[in-house]
């Protein structure tokens, strides 16, 4: 499950005692297993389908893939 919204995040860490990563960094491990060529394609369809993520996380996590 994917979810980036504080709130949900907050349940999940306090009720249910999870540890929930948001999307950037779910694609950055993909890429280091090799289960993904690249992330900044995946960035890219995400924004075009209208999902917001800040410039500086994309920025973060495409230097931690090694793809700047």
């Amino acid at each position: 499950m994917l979810i980036d919204e504080h709130k949900a995040r907050k349940v999940a860490r306090d009720v249910y005692g999870l540890q929930p990563i948001g999307t950037a960094r779910l694609l950055v491990e993909a890429k280091k297993k090799n289960l993904l060529p690249d992330i900044a394609a995946q960035f890219q369809k995400l924004r075009q389908e209208g999902y917001w993520i800040h410039d500086s996380i994309v920025e973060t996590a495409l230097r931690e893939a090694g793809e700047v």
